[in-house]
Formats: structure tokens, sequence, C-alpha cells
């Protein structure tokens, strides 16, 4: 899931697929958010693997999921929400004819 971004990667598999003149730009953005229950209910309904992993908890490993995640958001709060970084890797490059 994580595999491109690293710039490095991407330029070595674009690369490799046969373009040239390849480029990668660093995009800051965050994803902005409401509450800590708002980021687990998008990754939980998103994500197949993550939904699986979640659905088939027990109530008192739920709650305590909850916490460490609202533990772990508290760098993030801002006075709306929570604002996460999320930058990505934009690549380009010439295929040529």
């Amino acid at each position: 899931m994580f595999r491109f971004s690293d710039p490095d990667e991407c330029s070595r598999c674009l690369g490799e697929a046969g373009f040239r003149e390849v480029q990668t730009t660093i995009v800051p953005q965050h994803w902005r958010l409401p509450s800590a229950d708002a980021l687990l209910l998008a990754v939980g309904e998103g994500m197949v693997r993550t939904r699986a992993l979640l659905v088939n908890q027990k109530p008192e490993a739920m709650a305590r999921i909850r916490a460490a995640v609202r533990e772990g958001l508290r760098p993030y709060q801002v006075e709306q929400g929570l604002s996460i970084p999320m930058p990505v890797v934009m690549a380009s490059g010439r295929r040529p004819q």
C-alpha cells in the first residue's frame, strides 16, 4: 500500500517500466477529520483488511484500540478536529515512442 510513497522506489519502478525523464515531487497535504472516531470509521469502512480486524474485536479490545488511536492522534488535534499529514508522491515521466 505504501510502496510508492518512497520517491526513489517510485522513480526506479517507472524507469523499469520504460519511462525516461522521471521526476518525483512530494506534495504536502493533510487529512482533516472531525475526530479520532471518524478516522476509525473511515479506515474501518474503507480498508477491507482493517475492517475484518476491527469487526472481530471484543468490546474490551475495541475500547483499548479506540483509546490508543485517540492518544496517538493527540499531536494532530486542531481546533476543528484533526489535521493528519498525508503527503503524496507525484511522479511523471516520458515513455519513448
